[in-house]
């Protein structure tokens, strides 16, 4: 069983194709666009998530074949959300 994982990180989006013994197959990696905010705000536009896992689909897809991916997993380190705390005056 291969299983295709993929690593949302905070300045790319990369994917790896392991095999049963932890080999790893295939591996491409997409970078992430960062938009700061004037207010000291940052984000990421959803449309680059969306393009960077298709991306990395298609392009282990055509490398290995897409019946060589069995599984699809997705890791993250934590979550990237935070909300301020409104002073107390």
């Amino acid at each position: 069983m291969n299983i295709l994982i993929i690593d949302v990180g905070t300045t790319s989006m990369r994917g790896i194709l392991y095999d049963e013994m932890g080999s790893a197959l295939a591996m491409h990696r997409t970078p992430n666009h960062e938009v700061f905010k004037d207010n000291g705000w940052a984000y990421e536009p959803v449309s680059d998530w969306d393009n960077n896992v298709t991306e990395i689909f298609r392009t282990i897809i055509k490398e290995c074949g897409a019946a060589d991916v069995n599984a699809i997993a997705i890791t993250s380190q934590r979550s990237s959300i935070t909300r301020s705390t409104p002073e107390v005056k």
